[in-house]
């Protein structure tokens, strides 16, 4: 099994990467990926979205070498290798193709970390270890990915120096700009608390807030997805959807929001203010607290998933009051 230092190295060394080939506003492109870790791509018929091949080569001078292949599905993404070799910013590759890549070439490095300058703590020609240590890498790829699509870079060009909470509007140009999938971005903002950017979750732009994903269901209506999560409330006082979702996922949105004219139960409206009961994880009730939720401005096409974003407001007055949306809500 991999160590937490083994998955604390992995992780610095794919945020170290992943800075350094963001460009300035924090893109990076999958060509530069593939270099850097020493890999080709093919586009083949598969019978997977995409998988991670090592080919020997018998003809090197030095022994027989390995080189690492990431294999596409060429059914699933009918892309070119042109299309790679010439992806930008301003014409990325699919959300969901860029992320099969790096999944896979972060499969890779469990297989050379010596390649890496990483040495693992595993017991040498254990057939066993080898086992435990594949399934393990393969459990903390999706913790790794975000850090190679999304790195430090990118978000403290758009966290630092504000003083207010990030909108939902700009997540979803984060995300459109950056080319990565909604989550992808929650995940690697969950992140910050466990990694080299931990500093960055206490910025004003991240704070008394919660942060998921939706998804429009048949009756116009929406239902809450349990992961990915990004939760941040001061002391720990969270909403008590949060700690629902912890247990149970697809949570139906008329089960937490009072206001019928809100999207999520089948409204117009994308914003909505209410009293939300709050706690901790062992008492998620304790008090109430007044809430902003935000949705993203997506079609209510059956399936379709949107970022939502459940905010404690700075504000002690005015509309966002807890006394205020008492008056309109109730106490619920």
């Amino acid at each position: 099994m991999l160590s937490p230092r083994d998955v604390a190295n992995f992780a610095a060394l794919c945020g170290q990467i992943g800075d350094e080939l963001a460009n300035e506003s924090g893109f990076v492109a999958i060509r530069d990926l593939l270099v850097r870790f020493h890999t080709q791509i093919l586009i083949r018929p598969l019978l997977v979205e995409g998988m991670l091949a090592s080919i020997v080569d018998r003809r090197s001078g030095e022994g027989n070498a390995h080189r690492w292949t990431v294999l596409i599905d060429s059914e699933t993404y009918p892309v070119t290798e042109a299309d790679i070799a010439q992806e930008t910013s301003n014409h990325p590759l699919p959300a969901r193709l860029r992320n099969t890549v790096v999944h896979e070439l972060v499969h890779s490095l469990v297989f050379r970390p010596s390649e890496f300058g990483i040495k693992l703590q595993l017991a040498a020609g254990s057939a066993e270890n080898k086992h435990d240590l594949v399934r393990s890498i393969e459990q903390v790829t999706e913790s790794l990915s975000p850090l190679l699509l999304l790195p430090e870079k990118a978000l403290s060009k758009r966290l630092r120096g504000r003083s207010t909470q990030v909108s939902v509007e700009e997540l979803d140009a984060l995300r459109e700009e950056l080319a990565i999938s909604r989550p992808l971005l929650i995940s690697r903002l969950a992140q910050l608390s466990a990694n080299q950017g931990a500093e960055m979750r206490d910025l004003p732009a991240l704070r008394n807030m919660g942060i998921g994903i939706g998804e429009w269901t048949r009756d116009g209506t929406a239902v809450l997805r349990s992961w990915p999560l990004y939760i941040n409330f001061e002391n720990n006082i969270a909403p008590a959807i949060f700690r629902k979702l912890r247990h149970q996922d697809r949570v139906p949105a008329v089960s937490v929001f009072p206001d019928t004219a809100f999207a999520m139960m089948g409204g117009t409206d994308y914003t909505a203010q209410f009293v939300s009961d709050a706690g901790l994880l062992d008492n998620p009730a304790s008090e109430k607290i007044p809430v902003v939720c935000a949705i993203s401005k997506t079609r209510k096409s059956i399936g379709s998933a949107f970022i939502y974003v459940m905010r404690r407001p700075s504000s002690a007055g005015g509309i966002n009051s807890l006394e205020n949306i008492r008056k309109k809500f109730g106490n619920r």
